[in-house]
């Protein structure tokens, strides 16, 4: 009978050992699942930021101010600006960067896409976006 209750208690142990490397490592890769999408959410506020601030390079800089934006394509995104921000739709979440011309884009709202160059210029105070 000594060696029924040992072996039940070192199975009881074994099961608890068990299901503690289990639960390690679900949680292991659920957080690196959730690292993989963090990233590319950086990604699309990187590029929110990185558009805003051309623009307000281009107008702060003043009359005839011009610069190319080459857009990346290694992931899905849409890209929308309007006459106060800019906005980079990933995965149903919107990604927002502000911008200095208030009022001051011309042909908004203006859509961006993955891939493709745009150039933005200062024509006399006014940002014309115009993709190529």
């Amino acid at each position: 009978m000594d060696n029924n209750g040992q072996l039940s208690a070192e199975l009881l142990f074994a099961t608890l050992i068990l299901i503690i490397i289990v639960g390690s490592l679900m949680n292991i890769v659920s957080s690196g699942i959730g690292t993989a999408d963090n990233a590319e959410i950086s990604k699309a506020k990187v590029l929110a930021d990185t558009i805003s601030r051309t623009i307000n390079s281009v107008y702060s800089n003043g009359k005839g101010q011009y610069e190319v934006l080459e857009l990346p394509d290694d992931f899905n995104y849409t890209v929308t600006i309007n006459n106060k921000e800019v906005n980079v739709l990933y995965e149903n979440k919107t990604l927002t960067s502000s911008i200095i011309p208030k009022n001051h884009i011309k042909s908004v709202p203006i859509t961006m896409n993955p891939g493709e160059n745009y150039t933005v210029t200062n024509d006399n105070g006014n940002i014309t976006i115009i993709g190529s």
